[in-house]
């Protein structure tokens, strides 16, 4: 069963309901976040929750995040970053059972914010820096109902699951020259840092992360 963005201000609702315990393996995937302009860096990918073996039961709602619009302004003096994509949420209707993944970061641009926080950041531009590497990174994130913070370009696990579970996302990469914007976070690696075209920082963003929540790796968890 699967569940897209199709429309809405933000996202796209559902409802599911199970009559009795059924397995499933829960993957929810914050909206990607746009890119910037004016040399501006990659939007960062929503955060990737995945969680395998749950026993559900009863009514659920579902919220798909839309992903963040990249910027139409042009001029220095304009919003030139890329929108934040929006949060995506699978939760039981008795608020239990919590899954939570923010929305990406948007690409910065050449205009303020300089720092947009998300699921994974977006590429960075213009002389911002990851200063503190927190700071482009959610802390606001749910995992079956704790929340989890992806800190430093880390993902979130502990001793029961085994990779690809957990809760993933990565900061964005930065230029290192003036109007080469870095690429957006993945969900498996941080975006790749820009320069001159000669050196290996190519700007591209960061890894996918492979699911196999169809008992095949294909599925991934991409930056937009």
């Amino acid at each position: 069963m699967s569940f897209t963005y199709t429309s809405g201000a933000t996202n796209t609702p559902y409802t599911m309901t199970f009559n009795e315990n059924t397995e499933r393996d829960i993957l929810v995937v914050g909206g990607g976040g746009g890119g910037g302009r004016r040399g501006g860096g990659g939007g960062g990918a929503g955060a990737c929750i995945y969680h395998k073996n749950r026993i559900l039961n009863g009514n659920y709602n579902i919220t798909v995040g839309k992903g963040g619009s990249g910027t139409s302004t042009s001029s220095s003096n304009g919003k030139t970053s890329g929108s934040n994509g929006e949060n995506t949420q699978f939760i039981k209707n008795d608020g239990t059972g919590k899954y939570l993944a923010i929305g990406g970061g948007g690409g910065h641009g050449s205009a303020l914010p300089t720092n947009k926080t998300g699921g994974s950041g977006g590429g960075l531009n213009y002389g911002s820096l990851r200063t503190p590497t927190t700071s482009l990174l959610t802390t606001n994130n749910f995992f079956h109902n704790s929340a989890v913070g992806i800190v430093g370009g880390s993902s979130y696990n502990n001793s029961g699951l085994v990779s690809p579970e957990g809760c993933r996302g990565n900061l964005g990469g930065q230029q290192i020259q003036d109007w080469k914007g870095g690429g957006g976070g993945g969900a498996g690696s941080v975006g790749k840092n820009h320069g001159i075209e000669s050196s290996t920082d190519d700007g591209y963003g960061g890894d996918g992360l492979e699911i196999d929540i169809t008992d095949v790796n294909g599925i991934s968890c991409w930056r937009r």
